[in-house]
């Protein structure tokens, strides 16, 4: 186990690593509109991070996964916005699960 000032280090370096790259196009002048592509960086981790979850559950297809995500997917294209598409898929997912019981 980590001693606390392990701990306070390891996240330390850890949020050191995540703004650097944020604010280092501020200190050096690169023109961040050039690199355009860059805004689809947190839908692709998103994605990366849902899917595997919603199409495999333990080996087989989770049907009530795959319904909240195409929701979900269906509100994320229709709104554009990353919390309003957690928010529909988890609420769809749990209506189905727990409401309807399935």
């Amino acid at each position: 186990m980590y001693s606390q000032q392990e701990l306070v280090l390891i996240i330390a370096g850890m949020a050191i690593v995540t703004y650097i790259p944020r604010i280092l196009p501020f200190f050096t002048g690169i023109d961040v509109e050039r690199y355009g592509f860059l805004k689809f960086i947190p839908v692709a981790i998103f994605s990366s991070l849902a899917i595997p979850d919603v199409v495999i559950e333990t080996g087989a297809i989770a049907p009530e996964k795959i319904v909240a995500g195409i929701i979900a997917v269906l509100v994320a294209y229709r709104t554009k916005r990353m919390f309003l598409t957690i928010a529909s898929g988890v609420t769809v997912l749990f209506f189905i699960k727990y409401i309807l019981a399935y």
